[in-house]
């Protein structure tokens, strides 16, 4: 989802303020006590300003979808790459683990950049400085804040209802929509020029100007507001609230006077009275024993029928705090994208456990004041005292062997009453198993996967040091009785030894499991069919075949008189056009990697006078026969192409398939 949060024109027009508001899109549901919660169904363009009447006042109009300044383009794609440089005014950790906010901006030219570079400081300081708003100034170091340096080729931004149109590097200007101060930017260039930052969550662009006005486009996580308007950076902390904190307007004006929906879904916002919270245990009931936290009657831009948290908060009023209620919701989405720990001791060294002198650590992400709780505990019972980054066995009065040693790490901040989410988000461990006054074994090499020899032996071993050893080996996670050695050995393994073998070596500190082996068994080669003797004609043609078994990887190799005939390396040798030369004792040695088995000899005669070819003689013994029709079958269906195999004596027609035509053939043949 895409949406603008704009600033609209009021009076006087220099009280105009930024309004970044998020617009929630869902079904409707019912709520514990049976309330709708309705939210909007389409996204708007939010603007706000001061009245006459000293009160926010606003509105909200239906963005354009094809307009760039409205909606990043490609609206599903990812953003390319920038190339401006760049610069990090707050380095607090791994992006991985922080909130990467992103400063860029528009109209500054190449001798402006110093400008812009104080311009993009007072944002930061406003939010985190010494000055700036809480939460946000306590959660300093979970965001990183980068500048990016986009040059412009003009100075300042179009400002169309007074003739104002600079050429700028990301099109902001002013009376977008028709609203005089709608500061709108073309998202697509924006989102692209932050992408030179190393991270990006949420932009902020700086337009080049003093002119009082803004966008917010939470749907894109971007906001806009005139860079040298100091009051500018006031409601910039308000419309914080709303894109990153989801937070509703607090104020009565620009709606309907009566709230004309259902449940909000927002949580600074509710039809329950300060009663029906409590009883429904919804939205801010936690907060309700709190001086200044009640129900009050007026808000999302409605009178009557919608209750506030606070009287006056920074979602009603500038120059306010956020108050508690805001301040969880703005807290809980801060942990929605960042854990508690940053880094700790690794949940296991290459070479075994930890033993008792490791001094094991954590490394937190610090609010300030520090509102972490570091608590280490030892096989499930916290250590007293421990509650230091760093901890160790040495000093403890430990038994010799195997300790479950914890971390937990909790923000205990009393500006979140929500103790499910301070578990579910705001709670991190680490766990580590170390030994205490002797070690487990180690194990040097592991057992290793290898194929053995049916009916030869077998063995897989472990090595492993340390004291005390004893051994147990398993097969398929199951203790085999009476392997109880380095290794394990079968003298004459069989099939039904093949399997995934593991070992656990232990000794009186504890067990160690090794890696499994898979090993595989290979059947002996045997031959099915051997070659048989044959006679044929001179010029005639003829095969021999062998069928073996012996798993994969059978190799073949045939022979003449024992002499190794060359290329004839399949399970079949096929001989056309034979001559007294072939002649002779045909044997074939199958091969795989438990040995080599000779099929034959099989005895071939040439006859070369009085002797008359036999057609479809697929066999060579001078007559067509079963056998011969047999053989033509198996071509006829086997695959198309017959050159190189066997196959080659039933194509009668020469076409190099084996087909209908060729059965008819041989059908004659056959016949005869």
């Amino acid at each position: 989802m895409r949406l603008v949060h704009a600033v609209g024109q009021g009076e006087p027009l220099d009280m105009l303020r930024v309004a970044f508001v998020a617009c929630w899109l869902m079904a409707a549901s019912l709520t514990s006590s049976g309330q709708t919660v309705v939210e909007e169904p389409i996204e708007y363009i939010y603007y706000d300003f001061i009245g006459e009447d000293g009160q926010l006042h606003g509105g909200r109009v239906v963005p354009d979808p094809s307009n760039p300044h409205h909606v990043a383009f490609p609206p599903d794609g990812p953003m390319p790459e920038g190339t401006w440089n760049f610069e990090t005014i707050q380095d607090a950790g791994p992006s991985s683990n922080r909130i990467d906010l992103v400063l860029v901006g528009d109209g500054y030219t190449d001798i402006e950049l110093g400008t812009y570079a104080n311009n993009a400081q007072d944002v930061f300081d406003a939010f985190f400085g010494p000055g700036g708003e809480q939460p946000l100034k306590a959660y300093k170091n979970f965001f990183n804040v980068h500048r990016v340096d986009v040059i412009s080729p003009e100075s300042g931004v179009d400002e169309p209802d007074l003739g104002i149109f600079v050429d700028t590097a990301l099109d902001m200007y002013y009376n977008c929509s028709g609203i005089e101060r709608l500061l709108c930017i073309d998202v697509g260039k924006a989102l692209t020029a932050a992408n030179s930052a190393p991270a990006r969550e949420q932009v902020l662009a700086l337009a080049n100007s003093t002119r009082y006005g803004g966008a917010g486009y939470s749907g894109s996580d971007l906001g806009t507001l005139a860079g040298r308007n100091s009051a500018a950076l006031e409601v910039a902390l308000h419309e914080f609230g709303h894109s990153f904190g989801n937070l509703a307007d607090e104020y009565t004006y620009g709606g309907p006077v009566n709230w004309p929906s259902g449940e909000p879904a927002s949580a600074n916002l509710t039809t329950f009275t300060a009663a029906q919270l409590a009883v429904n245990q919804a939205k801010w009931y936690r907060w309700l024993d709190v001086s200044g936290v009640d129900t009050f009657e007026g808000g999302g831009y409605s009178e009557f029928g919608i209750y506030r948290p606070t009287n006056n908060s920074l979602m009603r009023n500038l120059g306010r705090p956020f108050h508690q209620v805001n301040e969880e919701q703005l807290i809980m989405r801060v942990y929605e994208s960042v854990d508690p720990i940053d880094d700790a001791t690794p949940p296991l060294p290459p070479t075994g456990d930890y033993d008792q002198d490791t001094v094991f650590f954590v490394a937190t992400v610090d609010p300030s004041p520090n509102t972490l709780s570091i608590q280490w505990s030892v096989d499930g019972v916290a250590v007293v005292g421990e509650t230091q980054p760093t901890f160790s066995l040495a000093l403890l009065d430990l038994p010799i062997g195997l300790h479950d040693v914890r971390v937990d790490v909790v923000d205990t901040t009393s500006r979140v009453r929500d103790e499910g989410f301070r578990q579910s988000q705001m709670t991190e461990y680490r766990e580590w198993t170390a030994v205490f006054g002797c070690a487990r074994p180690i194990i040097t090499q592991q057992p290793v996967a290898s194929s053995f020899c049916e009916d030869g032996p077998m063995s897989v071993s472990v090595t492993a040091i340390g004291e005390g050893l004893l051994y147990q080996w398993r097969r398929f996670g199951i203790d085999i009785p009476g392997a109880t050695g380095a290794t394990y050995a079968v003298a004459l393994a069989a099939a039904a030894d093949a399997g995934d073998y593991s070992v656990v070596v232990s000794n009186a500190c504890g067990p160690r499991d090794s890696d499994t082996a898979t090993t595989t068994m290979v059947p002996a080669v045997t031959i099915q069919t051997s070659p048989g003797d044959q006679a044929l004609c001179a010029g005639a043609s003829v095969f021999l075949f062998v069928g073996a078994s012996g798993g994969q990887g059978l190799t073949y190799q045939w022979y003449r008189d024992a002499v190794e005939i060359a290329g004839a390396t399949l399970a079949f040798l096929a001989i056309a056009n034979a001559d007294s030369a072939d002649a002779g004792d045909y044997t074939a040695a199958v091969t795989n990697a438990c040995g080599t088995v000779i099929a034959g000899p099989a005895t071939l005669m040439v006859v070369t006078n009085g002797c008359v070819t036999v057609p479809g003689d697929m066999d060579g013994d001078a007559d067509a026969d079963l056998n011969d029709y047999a053989a033509f079958h198996a071509c006829m269906t086997g695959p198309g192409g017959v050159s190189g195999s066997p196959c080659f004596l039933a194509d009668f027609d020469g076409d190099d398939d084996i087909d209908a035509a060729d059965f008819g053939v041989f059908q004659i043949v056959f016949g005869d």
